[in-house]
């Protein structure tokens, strides 16, 4: 698979506000750059979006280079259903990861994921 910018997703579990979604540009960025942005559900596809152009590296979905634009579209939608599994299984799931998910200029793609019960 060619094309796209690696990000991560997931929901990790906060002792005080329970479940907890997490955006961010994948490999690298995610391991150094520590390149995130958190947000507690519930929250309407206005704030998934303004969590993803909070990140730093935005500017690497709009497309830089000669790189067609991510489908940023996508990736809300992503952010949102996974809102919705974290809400729906809070007593179940401890975390999950979607790492690397692939934005693409159409869709966007889990490459791997991760999920630890409760």
């Amino acid at each position: 698979m060619s094309g796209g910018v690696e990000t991560v997703v997931g929901v990790s579990h906060d002792p005080l506000f329970g479940p907890v979604v997490m955006v961010g540009l994948g490999g690298v960025f995610v391991e150094v750059l520590r390149d995130v942005s958190f947000r507690v559900p519930p929250f309407d596809r206005d704030e998934a979006a303004r969590m993803v152009r909070e990140l730093n590296g935005y500017a690497l979905l709009e497309g830089t280079r000669g790189q067609k634009p991510a489908d940023v579209d996508a990736l809300v939608d992503v952010i949102m259903n996974l809102q919705r599994l974290a809400m729906d299984l809070a007593g179940d799931m401890r975390e999950l990861d979607i790492n690397p998910l692939i934005v693409r200029p159409r869709g966007a793609v889990a490459l791997d994921a991760l999920v630890v019960r409760t």
